[in-house]
């Protein structure tokens, strides 16, 4: 079962059918709902409802899947688990999809400026790319941002004023996604310092690895420690850092690379076999 919301669907089956359930929590979803409304008590009537729904999907499953183990800690502290029920699963692409070489690929900047990269949606409750977008305006920064909400960004640059810094692309497929993002010198993680991102690290974070690109992302607890942890990048939390960090990272670009070469091939799915064979054998 994947996250909570068919927890439902699970409990008919095992109590009919005699089937038991995996659950694979990627992101809190209690937490998520409780940062994501400003009228408090609709946030904390949804909370309680998915904290209810997770206690009881947690409770019934045959054991559960998390992404890190600032996640477990805080199922095993909310529901009283046992520790030995949770399992830390990352968020690590198959090998078949990166299609990862056994050495760096040469790096190409197709840009004169400092180039990042965003790719993903831009959910402002969640993503904080307003703040990355003032810190841009009159800077020889360009932003290049990959995403379906093409709107939605067009009205936060006019909003920001920043259209010079900024280039609008479409989507592109899973096969051509490492092509386009390691163009560019440095990929960009915004979310906003709520309690709904404090748990996760996102999938893009491995896709900018093994682009080859060194990562600048806010300080979200689970996320800075994974980019610490792989040394893969650095993280900010206002205008002054944000600075700091970008142009140490493009000064010292080469160190990041080389380590960057290093650990992507630890960070596929397949290194976790022996994590889902240990719990399903």
């Amino acid at each position: 079962m994947r996250d909570i919301f068919s927890w439902d669907i699970s409990l008919y089956l095992k109590k009919y059918h005699n089937t038991e359930y995996i659950i694979d929590i990627a992101d809190n979803y209690p937490e998520v709902f409780k940062s994501r409304f400003r009228s408090k008590t609709l946030s904390n009537f949804l909370a309680y409802f998915y904290n209810l729904s997770e206690k009881i999907a947690v409770k019934n499953s045959r054991f559960v899947f998390v992404v890190t183990d600032y996640s477990k800690n805080l199922l095993i502290k909310k529901h009283k688990l046992k520790p030995e029920s949770i399992s830390i699963l990352n968020n690590y692409p198959q090998r078949s999809d990166v299609l990862t070489p056994k050495s760096c690929l040469k790096p190409i900047n197709v840009s004169s400026k400092p180039s990042l990269v965003y790719v993903g949606t831009v959910d402002q409750k969640v993503r904080n790319l307003d703040d990355v977008l003032s810190y841009i305006k009159d800077t020889d920064i360009e932003l290049n941002i990959y995403s379906y909400n093409k709107e939605t960004i067009e009205k936060m640059v006019d909003i920001h004023q920043v259209k010079d810094n900024v280039k609008i692309h479409e989507p592109v497929k899973r096969s051509n996604l490492i092509k386009s993002i390691r163009k560019y010198d440095i990929g960009i993680i915004p979310h906003k310092l709520i309690l709904g991102t404090e748990y996760t690290v996102p999938n893009k974070l491995y896709d900018y690895i093994h682009s080859e690109v060194p990562i600048l992302a806010t300080k979200n607890k689970a996320m800075t420690r994974e980019i610490q942890n792989l040394g893969v990048g650095r993280t900010y939390n206002n205008k002054k850092t944000f600075y700091h960090e970008l142009y140490y990272l493009i000064n010292n670009k080469d160190k990041y690379l080389n380590h960057i070469c290093q650990v992507k091939h630890e960070c596929v799915w397949e290194k976790q076999n022996d994590v889902i064979k240990g719990r399903l054998l």
